[in-house]
């Protein structure tokens, strides 16, 4: 996925590896930290309003040709 990608490098994210200790560690490190991150703005995109307006979008595109 896209993970890495989208959350890496934002302060108070953090993503796990596979094994359960990293997993462990890394909710330990959100939950001890005491800040807004801005996680939510990076996802802004995958607002369901947002893609259902693109899939109408492609729809009338289609139609129209």
């Amino acid at each position: 996925g896209d993970v890495r990608e989208v959350f890496g490098g934002i302060e108070g994210c953090y993503v796990a590896g596979s094994d359960p200790q990293s997993f462990a560690d890394n909710i330990q490190k959100a939950l001890n930290f005491d800040k807004k991150t801005i996680g939510r703005e990076r996802i802004y995109y995958l607002d369901s309003e947002i893609i259902a307006r693109k899939i109408i979008n492609l729809y009338k595109e289609i139609i129209a040709k």
